[in-house]
């Protein structure tokens, strides 16, 4: 099931069900047991964010997987003079946030909405405690 008929469903309901995004990661959904699977469909949440919301800030502590279901997200840096740099922008089935998780650091970059977006945040603690 690709990532258009998902979306398409999505736009007809309006509401994404925890088994579409879990569908919408392949690469995930293929290596996970039938138990691993049902935790993660407990605790997969999806949220909405207005442009311009701030998804995360530099700084903050990362505890969640994020995958963009829709929308663009701009990953930026502070600058100087309130100025920011853009360091790139994730599209959707783009994951965010694992990376500072399993350095053990908290984000050196920020996440924010460019237009309207739906993210799905899943527990890197979890996954973490899953793959041991």
């Amino acid at each position: 099931m690709g990532y258009a008929y998902i979306i398409y469903i999505y736009m007809a309901r309006k509401t994404i069900s925890s088994e579409d995004v879990l569908k919408l990661m392949p690469r995930l959904e293929q290596t996970l047991t039938e138990e691993q699977r049902a935790l993660i469909l407990q605790n997969l949440r999806v949220q909405t964010y207005k442009k311009h919301e701030m998804i995360y800030s530099e700084g903050d502590r990362p505890h969640d997987l994020l995958f963009v279901i829709k929308g663009k997200i701009k990953i930026f840096k502070g600058g100087s003079g309130g100025r920011s740099h853009i360091i790139r922008v994730a599209l959707p089935e783009a994951f965010l946030g694992y990376r500072p998780y399993f350095a053990q650091q908290d984000y050196q970059t920020s996440a924010e909405a460019m237009e309207s977006a739906q993210i799905a945040h899943l527990s890197l603690h979890m996954l973490s405690e899953m793959m041991h």
